[in-house]
């Protein structure tokens, strides 16, 4: 996690989550050797990793510089 140490963090409260889900996500952290936050945040660069790379591939994808040039 090296790449964010400059970056902002901001705190994030997830509820209702189902126990099955919540089961999971303890059985990876302590495969993985994780505390359940870094657990969480892991799952989610991934997911995010994931969904970008499929509008990329879809060329649904602007780039953030696309977004911050364009005219309002």
């Amino acid at each position: 996690m090296s790449f964010y140490k400059d970056i902002k963090m901001v705190n994030l409260t997830i509820r209702n989550i189902p126990s099955e889900i919540m089961n999971i996500i303890k059985t990876l952290s302590q495969l993985e050797k994780r505390s359940i936050n870094n657990e969480v945040l892991t799952i989610i660069e991934k997911g995010v990793q994931k969904e970008i790379q499929n509008y990329k591939n879809n060329n649904n994808f602007i780039s953030i510089d696309t977004q911050i040039n364009s005219p309002a």
